[in-house]
């Protein structure tokens, strides 16, 4: 369950059919790593249902590989 300033978002919520819960979601994103990247940490996200064919670290930190 996603707590937001609306109420609550739950898990059975299809956030792309309410344009307005789909854009706070984003919002939401925004929030939780906002903090982070202020801490200095570097920051990959990624859609759950998103596949790498191939490792990305040699594109995202060429210098490390």
């Amino acid at each position: 369950v996603l707590a937001s300033q609306g109420g609550l978002m739950t898990h059975t919520d299809y956030f792309r059919a309410d344009e307005k819960k789909f854009v706070r979601m984003g919002e939401m994103k925004l929030d939780l790593l906002r903090p982070l990247l202020q801490a200095g940490y570097h920051v990959v996200i990624s859609d759950a249902d998103v596949v790498f064919i191939s490792d990305p670290w040699p594109y995202l930190l060429p210098g490390l590989s």
